[in-house]
């Protein structure tokens, strides 16, 4: 089974491809390419699994069936997993927009007593003016 390069989940790692694990259970490979899976199956444990797996597999048409399950359940998973990462991100909105909110009313609280201290304090100056003028 021929496969597409963005198909290979493995692309971006050392891993086997899953041609190069067919063409190995195949004996398509020469000896210095069995070498070389060889030694990376032996520090390897998910290519030894994915092996594994693929030796229990009889026919190109039930791997192929496989490979296409395998991929509609990894894109499954992957969609999921960004649906509940966006629905984590909203809690934090709303904690943002709370504590903006409470700035907000502490800032306007502020402005109100202040304002209300600086009048206080000027109808206290305003007696002891008319009181300087009353002096007769």
């Amino acid at each position: 089974m021929k496969m597409n390069h963005s198909d290979d989940i493995l692309k971006h790692t050392n891993c086997l491809t899953q041609n190069q694990m067919q063409d190995y259970l195949k004996n398509n490979l020469n000896r210095t390419e069995v070498r070389k899976v060889e030694m990376h199956l032996a520090s390897c444990d998910f290519c030894t699994e994915a092996l594994d797996g693929l030796s229990d597999i009889d026919s190109e048409k039930q791997l192929s069936a496989t490979m296409k399950q395998m991929r509609k359940h990894l894109h499954y998973q992957v969609r999921q997993s960004a649906v509940q990462k966006s629905k984590r991100r909203h809690p934090l909105l709303w904690v943002i927009i709370s504590i903006i909110i409470v700035l907000i009313i502490l800032l306007l609280a502020f402005l109100v007593v202040n304002r209300s201290i600086k009048d206080n304090q000027d109808n206290a100056t305003i007696p002891k003016q008319e009181q300087a003028f009353n002096i007769t």
